[in-house]
């Protein structure tokens, strides 16, 4: 009956404001003291601890969490062979995710909770507050050399499913959903890739070339420099030739992730190209070499996903407008027959590897 009115008050405790919170709180308190303990020389609460870490998760505590349930606790729970198993399991990268899971000596399992945090540091701190209400739920108000209390209902209010609340840091927050997506991380990054690109619109011919790019991301934000350059076009020309060329190209890539999810993520960037053109003849009984301004601003959909926590791949669309237009000529009969000029709009698209840093 002791343990019955406990839990009504704690249910009250969390639903209640003012002085009825007051009231409700102290009455918990009393019903934990009031119910009976067992004497000085019984065996203090154990299980044996499983914890990992999913690959990618930045977050690794499994020492502090030790250290800090035997300081709340008194004594170090954890032991080889005990009873009770608890089992920890780490994922995340910002926000990040601790899930705990008790079985009884059956195995059959007899508490589970979730709890998530952004800050590493103060998911632990919830851990293991959790860890150790579960394993003891008379630990925080007994005298640390008192003899801890008899293995109890485990995790039933540490980690009861049902309950929403959590404590990070003396605050009750609302639990996230499951489904939440993830959010970026909120470190400074630098990124690094190289690929490969083809050009559509901004030289003679549909040709492919080599990239390169390099950036910083800051949660949702991030810039890259990227250079490119193409191997050499042809135009359709006419019976008197054409004309061939290359183009070499810096753009500026400011972005947004403007979706995210897990390990795959979109970004919308703003491009802004400039570069040149180099050109000459093709057939042509004469050829003259000629360079010309390339400048252009359009619109990037970039798309990655990562592998490892720090390599990936990313795939783009691009389309830009051009902001100088030119023309290549032949010489027909004394007059110029135009062979090729900037189309109204250009498409470039591209497949990279890429790497964050750190």
């Amino acid at each position: 009956m002791v343990g019955r009115s406990r839990a009504t008050y704690c249910r009250m405790l969390r639903g209640g404001r003012g002085w009825s919170t007051i009231v409700s709180c102290l009455a918990c308190v009393v019903a934990s003291l009031a119910r009976p303990q067992p004497a000085r020389g019984s065996d203090p609460p154990t299980a044996t601890l499983h914890f990992d870490r999913a690959d990618g998760s930045t977050c690794s505590l499994e020492g502090e969490l030790r250290q800090g349930v035997a300081e709340r606790m008194g004594y170090d729970p954890f032991r080889t062979g005990a009873a009770r198993a608890l089992s920890i399991h780490l994922s995340g990268q910002g926000p990040y995710r601790g899930e705990l899971v008790l079985r009884d000596a059956s195995g059959r399992e007899v508490g589970r909770r979730a709890l998530e945090d952004a800050d590493c540091g103060a998911l632990k701190d919830a851990l293991v507050l959790a860890v150790t209400l579960g394993l003891d739920p008379l630990a925080l108000v007994r005298k640390p050399a008192e003899a801890p209390a008899p293995p109890s209902a485990a995790l039933e209010e540490a980690v009861a499913p049902a309950a929403p609340p959590r404590v990070t840091r003396g605050v009750v927050v609302e639990e996230r959903a499951a489904a939440e997506p993830s959010q970026p991380t909120t470190s400074v990054q630098l990124r690094v890739s190289l690929g490969a690109e083809l050009f559509v619109g901004l030289g003679p011919g549909d040709v492919p070339g080599p990239s390169g790019s390099i950036g910083v991301r800051y949660g949702r934000f991030g810039v890259d420099v990227e250079g490119a350059t193409t191997i050499s076009g042809t135009s359709g020309g006419s019976s008197a030739g054409g004309a061939e060329g290359s183009v070499t190209l810096g753009t500026l890539l400011p972005c947004y992730r403007v979706w995210e999810s897990g390990r795959a993520g979109v970004d919308l960037c703003g491009a802004f190209t400039g570069g040149a053109l180099f050109s000459r003849g093709s057939d042509v009984s004469r050829s003259n070499a000629r360079t010309d301004p390339v400048f252009a601003a359009g619109l990037r959909a970039h798309g990655e996903w990562r592998f490892t926590r720090a390599l990936g791949v990313a795939i783009f669309a691009q389309g830009s407008i051009p902001l100088e237009h030119d023309e290549l000529s032949v010489d027909v009969a004394g007059a110029p027959q135009v062979v090729w000029k900037t189309p109204s709009a250009s498409l470039t698209s591209g497949l990279s590897m890429f790497a964050l840093i750190p």
